[in-house]
């Protein structure tokens, strides 16, 4: 079921695996928009992985919007700086990483409960591992998503058809366009 995007309304809270197919300010607001409803008003903890952005300017997006990030956990793929936030972040050397990733999050998920996690720019692996492999993963972190009883939203940059939406379009329950 694709469905247009019109606002937060289009993403829904309960568990499951949601994609967003979206470019410029109609993603990022859909991203904020998730973010601030889950985390100022459900008090909801969740694990953002950045594909397409560090964490430092994602917690300053955030901070400027008035979004409360003390909920969240980052796993940054994308940086080639260590965090200050160290409390808060764990760094992954690249997204062609994916076995250190899958690590990564499996470690967060048993250290503490959360209700969500977001995959910003998850295209991004398509980029840095070929398609048979970043397939796996996203089969591996959708059953990971479902066994976890976990939100989860997979933003797609963009709505052009390729492999990797027609992928992640079979593993969701809802794919949203912006």
């Amino acid at each position: 079921m694709i469905k247009k995007l019109k606002g937060l309304t289009s993403v829904s809270r309960k568990p499951g695996i949601q994609v967003l197919l979206a470019s410029g300010s109609k993603r990022n607001s859909c991203i904020y928009n998730f973010i601030k409803d889950l985390t100022n008003s459900h008090n909801s903890k969740g694990m953002y992985i950045t594909l397409s952005l560090g964490h430092s300017r994602i917690i300053q997006d955030l901070k400027a919007k008035k979004i409360k990030v003390d909920n969240l956990f980052f796993i940054d793929c994308i940086s080639k700086t260590e965090s200050k936030e160290k409390h808060m972040c764990v760094k992954i050397d690249s997204p062609e990483f994916l076995t250190e990733l899958s690590l990564a999050i499996t470690h967060a998920t048993e250290q503490d409960k959360y209700s969500f996690i977001l995959f910003d720019g998850i295209d991004v692996l398509s980029v840095y591992n070929d398609d048979s492999t970043t397939d796996r993963f996203i089969h591996y972190i959708a059953n990971k998503i479902r066994s976890l009883n976990l939100m989860g939203l997979l933003i797609v940059n963009g709505n052009k058809k390729s492999k990797l939406v027609d992928t992640l379009t079979n593993i969701s329950d809802k794919v949203i366009k912006g």
